[in-house]
């Protein structure tokens, strides 16, 4: 369970080496079947048991080398398993780049300028799918979409320990958070204070943060699934936070792992809080500042939670059910 988790959420070289000592552990315990073949101790930043992938890239950007280091170390130590060519990911400012989805090392993370991380993103890949539901009417209209390019998602909300750093950095007033788990998504933002958090993070990064379209927002929640849910056409009390057969009155943090996460592996885009996206309710005029939230909240019903299902808040608007999660653009 430690190496999925590890191997999932890492970001950087410090995850690496802890990669690295897993593993070792685990064939001192002679668990060899969780050791990826072609695996050796010393191995540092390797995506591993990938295949073989070579990808043009600037500076500053993801590069992917042919072979992971030691890998010849095997045959030269007359080890008689073969040494399987692994991805070995690089990059010198810890960013995100497309050219991870040629490996299982999907998650990534900008560096602030005091040398902090940023959000945990999620590199998902282009595609199409049929948004909206043609049994509800009073969602968006059914409609093809095409999704032309790869871009990267946070994993989860935006937690209070991410805004936090832009408070301080921006000195900006925070919120008033109902809860004190670092982890916990950050509420009471209006769509405005979305906004302003991802410009701030696109200057600290240089790299361009935004919330997503609707069509970003519901193509990355369905993960591929064609039925009201990502989970299916009934949601089950274990697959999301809301409140179904127990009423509840939080979110989960980051560190929660009881619900379900879709098949992209993002946590909570369903339920816990709602979240808002870059796009107006309505066109009507007398209500020009009032923005769409999607994917229900903690306290919202099950016909709240579906993928298609949206609606509209002004963009002032501050509540402890609704927060964000960010876009990055590749």
């Amino acid at each position: 369970y430690k190496i999925d988790e590890v191997s999932e959420f890492s970001a950087g070289p410090a995850d690496e080496v802890q990669l690295d000592r897993l593993f070792e552990l685990a064939l001192n315990l002679g668990l060899v079947e969780l050791v990826p073949p072609g695996w050796t101790p010393g191995a540092k930043d390797v995506a591993r048991s990938a295949p073989s992938v070579s990808a043009d890239s600037g500076a500053g950007e993801t590069q992917v080398a042919d072979e992971a280091p030691g890998a010849g170390a095997a045959e030269a130590s007359g080890n008689s398993a073969e040494a399987v060519p692994t991805v070995r990911v690089t990059n010198k400012d810890g960013g995100c780049s497309a050219a991870q989805l040629q490996t299982r090392r999907r998650n990534c993370v900008d560096t602030l300028r005091d040398g902090s991380n940023g959000p945990h993103m999620r590199v998902l890949p282009a595609g199409a799918f049929v948004m909206g539901s043609p049994d509800h009417p009073e969602d968006e209209p059914v409609r093809d979409v095409s999704i032309p390019t790869p871009f990267a998602l946070s994993v989860f909300e935006i937690t209070w320990a991410d805004y936090s750093l832009y408070c301080r950095g921006a000195g900006v007033q925070c919120p008033a958070q109902p809860w004190p788990d670092d982890g916990m998504p950050v509420v009471n933002v209006s769509w405005h204070d979305a906004v302003a958090y991802a410009d701030w993070l696109s200057v600290q990064t240089g790299q361009t943060y935004r919330l997503p379209t609707e069509e970003e927002w519901e193509y990355a929640t369905r993960a591929g699934a064609t039925t009201e849910y990502p989970f299916g056409d009934v949601l089950l009390p274990a697959q999301a936070r809301y409140s179904s057969i127990t009423t509840y009155d939080a979110p989960l943090p980051t560190s929660d792992r009881t619900t379900q996460r879709n098949d992209f592996g993002l946590w909570h885009v369903v339920g816990n809080v709602r979240e808002w996206v870059a796009a107006d309710w309505s066109p009507d005029a007398e209500a020009p500042e009032t923005k769409v939230v999607r994917g229900g909240s903690y306290a919202s019903d099950a016909g709240e939670l579906r993928c298609s299902a949206r609606a509209g808040m002004p963009a002032v608007a501050r509540d402890d059910k609704t927060g964000f999660r960010l876009l990055r653009e590749l």
